[in-house]
């Protein structure tokens, strides 16, 4: 049975149904701004701001708009969103009571889609480079082509090296359906972010209590005390935020470890700012206090948890006069939330993708915090931290199986494999390290040779710029983009595609859901340019050479059949928004582990040969007399990576500054509003300096997803820095060295590891 949510708007809308098949042979229909025409970068702000801007719009319109339910897709939490629109124009988007992500507040990222979909910079026709050399200071020499001829371009030079290299020789992000294709072409050369993202929170817990529980559910009256682990909330999506203000207005006391004083920290009852990288030694002095004062949940961890014995003895060293020394927090603090976690049901311990990420040992870290939730019986309980619940929804397949792709990879994943227990094999085989991906590109055992990018920005997601910048200078790269990011604009060919507003997908919730739901996304006004979906542009580039039968089908007839578990046609969910399954949140009894619980100390881990508990080796990097200072990155409320610096709505001029402590400033002669330069031991930025109270006096800060380089996108957009050009690069070789000596299980980024020097330009 399904629940419906609360009464829909008024108004489903005509919807254009465009399957694979029939799109081959069909044409896009061009909306309010597609006479215009020409490359993005040919009209100004102004232009736009005076014909298109949605106040314009409304008072042109008609008073009464029709309303029209999508999913938003400014970030990973996708929200439910009612889409207002007056003659033909989008003029809002407001959340959904109800749904389980918003529930009915959208945050600025949300609110500001609009201007993702009017933005006059945005791509609007097939694009090919007419001038060979690539370059930022270089004028890529860009033509306006059709589909046809773009697709062309881009089929011929796939059949070419297919014909003389093989499949081998083609490499590409897994971010956009790009994995499909990739198996119809036959090639293993695929990653995606995960490496730098989500395997350090996720494989570890796969390991420890078989499943991915770091999703909070956080709950008025019930969650009684937040201990928050650097950038997790406040910051980035807009279910935590709204979760733990409402947990805070329900009597929850929120206590954040960071070393900057983010959003969250400064709404905090407690801010702690931790020395960067030490988080597990926090951990391990917390769990101390509860384990050697008898505070832990006896029930949850007799009947849940194996392991205690082991961790009893193992944890004994850690107290927090231990973790003082180390983590730069007085051991009295320690103490403090270790009793408060261990007395105030429910607590529960969050660190989303914050301090788990990109660092030596982060694995560990995990394994302290899982360790942490369990003794405080907040793994998958409600008020604590839960896994997501999936609505059964049918599977469709392409008409013919992909050939068995060319055995070995570029980045000699298979090394590393197996995981521990192979319990993370699957994500691991597909996808490769996205920190070593640009070595493996120019120093694989083969030739890459052809590039496909994705809904990704291969300069403002991974390490070593300079080193991308070479690599894409010496090969022939297609870039399917709705914007002309850094990374399009050294590519040979960049293909157009529609924002989320104008996209008609099927969507099953993912990371907050504790009971299924499924939501669609459907176009709120037609297409704007001449742009094509992913999946209809692989189509176009499959046709040719042969391969169309290995994609799987899209469009409203698949959507249907998927949605056949539920009893329900996709024209039914467009009316409806979503639906909540009418299955009651059950807590899990049964883990997916050896022995069914969550191992305290992993049997996997140990199994494996490396520490079935997680000691404490050092801190992933300290600094010296040349780079004296310990170097964060962080995201905004305002922006999800490098997505929106050309948001004009989202970006504000304090965003782009450098945040140093007064008291380093002032030693340094550096005021606020100077350039400051920043090296580590891998490149150097500039940024303007903030000057701030608010972080450690031994760290500096810069937000993610800024400075970029090229010229044709929004300027704004070049404010700032790209905190990736000081990254600490990986190669394959180092990855494989780390599982091998057993420091490194889960193939986890390091390029968080280094610290910096700062001096006034």
């Amino acid at each position: 049975m399904a629940q419906d949510n609360a009464a829909p708007p008024s108004g489903a809308g005509a919807s254009r149904t465009v399957t694979r098949r029939r799109f081959l042979g069909g044409a896009v229909a061009v909306g309010t701004l597609g006479a215009l025409g020409g490359l993005a970068w040919r009209f100004g702000p102004d232009l736009f701001h005076a014909a298109f801007s949605p106040k314009a719009a409304e008072g042109a319109a008609a008073a009464v708009g029709t309303k029209l339910f999508t999913t938003c897709g400014q970030c990973d939490q996708e929200c439910v969103v009612t889409a207002t629109v007056r003659g033909g124009v989008l003029t809002k988007l407001d959340g959904v009571p109800g749904d389980q992500k918003s529930d009915g507040h959208l945050c600025p990222k949300g609110q500001a889609g609009i201007m993702e979909l009017y933005n006059p910079y945005r791509l609007k026709k097939p694009l090919v480079r007419t001038n060979p050399v690539k370059g930022f200071d270089v004028d890529p020499g860009w033509k306006e082509v059709s589909w046809e001829e773009a697709t062309d371009v881009v089929a011929s030079k796939l059949a070419e090296i297919l014909a003389s290299d093989g499949p081998r020789a083609i490499a590409g992000d897994d971010f956009n359906y790009i994995g499909s294709f990739a198996k119809a072409l036959g090639t293993p050369n695929t990653y995606r972010c995960g490496n730098t993202c989500f395997y350090g929170p996720y494989a570890t817990q796969l390991a420890v209590t078989g499943g991915n529980f770091i999703h909070a559910d956080l709950r008025p009256g019930v969650t009684k005390y937040i201990l928050a682990l650097a950038n997790t909330v406040g910051t980035v999506e807009n279910p935590f935020a709204r979760q733990v203000a409402q947990a805070k207005a329900g009597g929850a006391k929120l206590v954040v470890l960071d070393p900057r004083l983010s959003e969250a920290a400064a709404k905090a009852d407690l801010w702690v700012p931790i020395r960067p990288g030490t988080d597990q030694a926090a951990l391990l002095a917390i769990i101390n206090v509860i384990i050697a004062e008898d505070l832990y949940d006896h029930d949850y961890v007799d009947s849940k948890t194996v392991g205690l014995d082991e961790l009893t003895a193992f944890i004994q060293p850690y107290t927090p006069e231990w973790a003082a020394a180390i983590t730069g927090v007085d051991a009295a603090t320690l103490r403090g939330i270790g009793r408060d976690m261990g007395t105030m049901r429910q607590a529960v311990a969050i660190i989303r993708k914050g301090p788990s990420r990109s660092r030596k040992d982060s694995w560990r870290m995990v394994h302290a915090w899982a360790i942490l939730n369990a003794l405080v019986g907040a793994i998958d309980m409600p008020g604590g931290c839960i896994a997501d619940r999936s609505a059964p929804l049918a599977a469709v397949s392409a008409a013919k199986k992909a050939p068995a792709p060319y055995p070995e990879a570029i980045d000699s994943r298979e090394k590393l494999m197996p995981t521990p227990g192979g319990l993370y094999d699957a994500n691991l085989g597909n996808f490769g390290t996205q920190d070593a991906f640009a070595d493996s590109i120019v120093n694989g055992p083969y030739p890459i040779k052809f590039l496909l990018c994705a809904g990704a920005n291969w300069l403002h997601s991974s390490p070593n710029t300079d080193k991308w910048v070479k690599l894409l200078q010496d090969r022939f790269l297609t870039v399917i983009d709705y914007q002309m990011t850094d990374t399009a604009w050294l590519a040979d060919v960049v293909l157009p595609c529609p924002t989320y507003l104008e996209r008609e997908e099927l969507i099953s919730a993912k990371n907050y859901a504790p009971l299924p739901q499924v939501q669609v996304r459907q176009p709120v006004v037609e297409r704007l340019y001449d742009t094509r979906t992913e999946a209809e542009i692989y189509d176009l580039l499959a046709e040719p050479l042969g391969l169309a039968d290995y994609l799987p089908p899209e469009g409203e007839q698949v959507f249907d059949t998927r949605l056949e578990p539920l009893g329900l046609t996709f024209d039914e969910l467009k009316a409806k928004g979503f639906i909540i399954l009418d299955q009651p949140f059950t807590p899990t009894t049964k883990f997916k582990t050896p022995s069914g619980k969550i191992e305290l100390c992993s049997s996997v881990l140990a199994d494996a040969g490396f520490d079935p508990l997680p000691t404490w080796v050092g801190e992933p990097v300290e600094p010296t007399d040349e780079y004296p200072l310990y170097f964060v990155s962080f995201n905004s409320a305002r922006t999800f990576m490098s997505e929106h610096a050309w948001n004009e709505w989202l970006n504000q001029a304090e965003d782009y500054g450098l945040w140093i402590n007064a008291a380093t400033a002032a030693a340094r002669g550096i005021r606020s509003g100077d350039n400051v330069t920043v090296t580590s031991p891998y490149g150097r930025l500039t940024a303007p300096a903030r000057i701030t109270q608010g972080i450690r006096p031994d760290t500096v800060a810069l937000l993610h997803g800024h400075g970029h380089r090229n010229t044709g996108s929004a300027p704004l957009t070049r404010l700032g820095a790209n905190d990736n050009d000081i990254a600490r690069p990986a190669t394959a070789q180092d990855h494989i060295e780390w599982y091998q000596s057993k420091e490194e299980p889960f193939a986890n980024a390091r390029y968080r590891d280094f610290t910096v020097k700062i001096e006034r330009v």
